[in-house]
């Protein structure tokens, strides 16, 4: 029969060994804890991106974001980008590629994600 106690305790176990598995999910009274990398992807803010965006990634930094996944690089080149994301605080940390049947923008894609590994030293 469950009664009670039973019901008490396999709670509490459950409880264990949800903050033992994740500790995001443990009550933090003190207020210490805090993620020392955090980002997003560029696309939940896109509409605001299309304007000035440098503005828009500084906002997101004074927010406590650390890291973007951008999809494509903003401004004049992934080099530029790269430097202007230096200087507002934000690490862009993925990218993504074109994939198509013309190889010839494939390997256009890939060549622009190499660039951006090699000055980020991924």
């Amino acid at each position: 029969m469950f009664n009670r106690r039973k019901f008490i305790q396999t709670l509490t176990a459950g409880a264990a060994a949800t903050i033992a598995v994740n500790p995001l999910f443990a009550l933090e009274t003190s207020g210490d804890r805090k993620l020392n990398k955090i980002g997003y992807i560029s696309g939940i803010i896109d509409k605001e991106l299309k304007g000035d965006w440098k503005a828009v990634l500084s906002e997101t930094v004074k927010y406590g974001y650390t890291e973007i996944e951008p999809g494509k690089f903003m401004g004049e080149s992934a080099k530029t980008f790269l430097k202007d994301c230096d200087e507002i605080g934000i690490k862009p940390i993925a990218g993504g590629a074109v994939f198509s049947k013309n190889m010839d923008e494939v390997n256009k894609s890939l060549d622009r994600l190499n660039e951006n590994l090699v000055m980020t030293n991924i």
